[in-house]
């Protein structure tokens, strides 16, 4: 079933808390966007606040505004609210974008935003995404729906002119491509692009979470983008909550006296040179000089030793105990949307008697799937870790109005 796509903006203004998007699914993808209906300048519309602990960006708040800074790409953004003026401040010679907020109209260049999205109740805000690489049923159900496009980046651009097809006119295939605008996505206004470092986005609003050397940190990029909704309130229980978990796991963790040791290892598929990842097995290495250390981090947390080589493996884990459509796994994502539950479930993989009421949420013990013979997705596609398909994912959404 197909629904109508249709934008409604209205005026709601709460007094109890930030002015968020409304939406609702009754008859369609409706949104009443959070517009005050009169602005005081001199009274404080942002009464919901957060400020980031450990991740590299700043927010500073005024009475109508906020001024975002991402630290890692020295980029600052300007964000008012819908009902008041657009400040003085956005005409600085500083400012890197300025945006009304709450957006409700926005692009994702990465999925590993997805979770960050559905959690703070903004998923249908997301109008184009960059590939659905997402177990999540309702994000399905979107796409199928048609209110969110996907446009995976080998198939169009951002540029100034807009969003575009990269279109090869004469069949040649040694000729360079052209830029031909996509009117389809064009009509979507989008407002704003989430787009992460080292991509070129229209209306660019630059994400740098894979500069953080924890999961933790990264996670804490779920911040940034409520400050762009308005949806501080929930993003900072959440995270709050998140980080006491994660305290609380990791100091029981590091008293544990008999520590094990731990090799941590990936298989890329693919090169993605850009992320400093090539195909074919990878060994997280523990070397203090490296940028990208938040594998020994979690290793490091959950009370054990990160070692560079052993042969010596008794248990082996990996995470794919959930899976996209694609085959991909969602841990990297998942793990930054919830890096309490993956510390546990490292604890769990390392020390398994000192957590027995957990549940592993991410990891699969990958040694004991091999010898039952559990990891048939061809014969078996019920088996732990084994994709869904996007019918039948579709079929699981049941409530848009979902968070998760």
């Amino acid at each position: 079933m197909r629904f109508a796509a249709l934008i409604l903006v209205g005026t709601i203004s709460l007094s109890a808390g930030n002015s968020i998007n409304q939406w609702t699914y009754d008859n369609g993808y409706k949104v009443s966007v959070g517009t005050v209906s009169s602005c005081n300048e001199n009274v404080d519309q942002f009464p919901d606040k957060v400020a980031p602990l450990f991740a590299k960006y700043g927010i500073t708040y005024k009475n109508t505004y906020k001024i975002v800074e991402n630290k890692v790409l020295n980029k600052k953004y300007v964000l008012y609210q819908r009902g008041c003026s657009r400040p003085a401040a956005a005409d600085g010679q500083d400012i890197d974008g300025v945006f009304e907020i709450p957006l409700s109209k926005v692009y994702m260049s990465s999925s590993t935003y997805f979770g960050f999205m559905e959690l703070m109740g903004e998923r249908s805000s997301m109008r184009i995404i960059n590939g659905l690489y997402s177990s999540s049923p309702c994000l399905h159900r979107q796409v199928s729906d048609g209110w969110t496009k996907n446009a995976p980046f080998t198939n169009w651009c951002s540029s100034t002119l807009g969003y575009c097809d990269l279109k090869d006119t004469d069949n040649n295939a040694t000729t360079p491509n052209v830029q031909v605008p996509n009117e389809a996505l064009n009509a979507l206004k989008i407002e704003g692009s989430f787009c992460t470092t080292g991509l070129v986005c229209k209306n660019p609003i630059m994400v740098s979470d894979i500069s953080e050397n924890n999961f933790y940190a990264a996670g804490e990029w779920i911040e940034y983008f409520s400050v762009f909704f308005n949806r501080e309130a929930i993003v900072g229980q959440f995270a709050d909550t998140t980080r006491q978990r994660w305290v609380t796991s990791s100091e029981f963790a590091m008293s544990i006296q008999d520590k094990k040791r731990v090799l941590f290892v990936s298989y890329w598929k693919e090169a993605y040179p850009a992320y400093g990842t090539y195909k074919g097995w990878e060994v997280k290495t523990c070397d203090p000089s490296t940028s990208y250390t938040r594998y020994c981090e979690l290793v490091k947390a959950a009370g054990a030793i990160a070692v560079n080589s052993d042969t010596s493996a008794l248990a082996v884990f990996d995470f794919g105990r959930k899976a996209d459509p694609s085959g991909g796994t969602e841990w990297l994502a998942g793990g930054q949307l919830q890096p309490d539950a993956l510390l546990l479930d490292v604890i769990k993989s390392v020390y398994p008697d000192k957590v027995p009421k957990h549940e592993f949420v991410f990891m699969r013990n990958l040694l004991d799937s091999v010898k039952s013979g559990s990891l048939d997705c061809a014969n078996v596609p019920t088996q732990l870790g084994c994709p869904m398909t996007g019918k039948e994912l579709i079929a699981k959404c049941t409530d848009l109005s979902a968070t998760v």
